[in-house]
């Protein structure tokens, strides 16, 4: 599925669970329960089955998880570290600064 056809915020981050929910569950690299989830992630047991069952999380608990699965390395892809600008459009930035003049009366 790609997260593009979704239409709302809250479609995605239940997707993002289930994933998560499916690859704790049926991969032999990463299966375990949610309490050792919880417990390798420094999180309590409530807020994955929170996430899992609702798609409801924050930031850090999340990143938590994902460290725990193995899946850190994904951000990158979601969060570049570098953005490179072209000359035009270095060009246009600068053609948009204007510099402001007190008008003298």
């Amino acid at each position: 599925m790609n997260v593009n056809n979704f239409k709302t915020d809250q479609e995605i981050v239940a997707e993002i669970a289930t994933r998560i929910r499916n690859l704790r569950l049926n991969d032999p690299a990463h299966q375990m329960s949610q309490s050792e989830l919880a417990q390798r992630a420094g999180i309590s047991r409530s807020t994955v089955a929170r996430f899992e069952q609702k798609g409801e999380i924050s930031l850090l608990p999340l990143i938590a998880i994902l460290r725990v699965m193995g899946l850190l390395s994904n951000f990158d892809h979601l969060v570049p570290k570098e953005v490179v600008i072209s000359p035009m459009q270095v060009s246009r930035m600068q053609a948009k600064k204007t510099n402001r003049q007190r008008v003298r009366k």
